[in-house]
């Protein structure tokens, strides 16, 4: 009975993994190599993407590869600016130093500025949490009231930190919601 269980198992194993290597096979043939580059070079992908598809498909010729780098130098062309910096940094994303020098200038500024942005949202996410913190301990019976008052003086100047970042953040119409 188990040996039964065992090769009905890898039975239903083996075909899953087959059904869908030919169900990818298609896909791969009508894939649309430019326009796969193009969206992988508007996500700052490096450009060896190409080959972990090849990998997939099994088969990938030179006229593909040289429409996946078409499309994916103009897909680089729209990720490489000011504001996708500004964007992805923002997100927290990494720079994969995928920008060609004559739009890397313009992207690295964005990055910096969002990183900023970035840094200064963290922050003051976590001031928010610190001070939720503090005030917890202000309502235990159990504390000095010399701790206290120390608490009292670093919520106060925590929440003067919070709304000089939330007054930097107005800047980029970016307010912290809690």
């Amino acid at each position: 009975m188990i040996l039964k269980l065992i090769l009905f198992s890898l039975s239903f194993f083996y075909l899953s993994c087959t059904s869908q290597m030919v169900a990818n096979k298609p896909a791969c043939a009508e894939l649309n190599w430019f326009e796969r580059g193009r969206q992988d070079g508007m996500q700052g992908q490096p450009s060896n993407n190409w080959f972990l598809q090849a990998k997939e498909c099994e088969k990938m010729g030179p006229g593909e590869v040289q429409n996946y780098m078409d499309g994916w130098n103009h897909g680089l062309a729209m990720y490489c600016t000011e504001e996708h910096g500004f964007i992805s940094a923002r997100s927290g994303l990494p720079y994969k130093k995928t920008c060609p020098e004559k739009y890397e200038e313009a992207f690295l500024k964005g990055y910096q500025e969002g990183f900023n942005v970035y840094m200064i949202e963290k922050e003051t996410a976590q001031i928010i949490s610190d001070v939720e913190g503090m005030q917890e301990k202000l309502n235990d019976k159990d504390i000095e009231d010399d701790a206290k008052e120390s608490l009292r003086k670093t919520i106060a100047a925590l929440n003067e930190k919070k709304l000089a970042n939330l007054k930097t953040l107005e800047k980029y119409n970016t307010p912290i919601t809690r």
